[in-house]
């Protein structure tokens, strides 16, 4: 039955005469990439000094961030209005007690 309405559905759906184009020949394998060298692999060798953050970063006091003014976004329907503020600056301390701050831009 299953091909009968597959042959009902060909038929409705291609004109006369019509010749499916053949398949692509298959694609011929590749393997990986070859291993290279770069410049961008951690030696393992400092880069001059101790300086730096390290993780993991916990949030000390949430009251502690600020924010951009709010704003309202319209889902494009207009049936829904969603308030919202724009995180400005958010503190930090990585794993040496160190204040760590992460400051975002204003959104267009």
């Amino acid at each position: 039955m299953s091909k009968d309405l597959t042959e009902a559905l060909r038929a409705l759906s291609q004109p006369e005469g019509y010749a499916a184009p053949p398949a692509p020949a298959p694609l011929k394998t590749r393997g990986g990439a070859p291993a290279q060298k770069s410049a961008a692999l951690n030696s393992g060798k400092s880069a001059g000094g101790s300086s730096g953050t390290v993780g993991p970063f916990t949030e000390a006091d949430y009251a502690n961030r600020t924010w951009y003014n709010q704003r309202t976004t319209q889902t494009p329907d207009g049936l829904f209005t969603v308030a919202w503020k724009p995180l400005h600056v958010l503190p930090l301390l990585d794993g040496n007690s160190q204040t760590v701050t992460f400051t975002f831009q204003d959104a267009p």
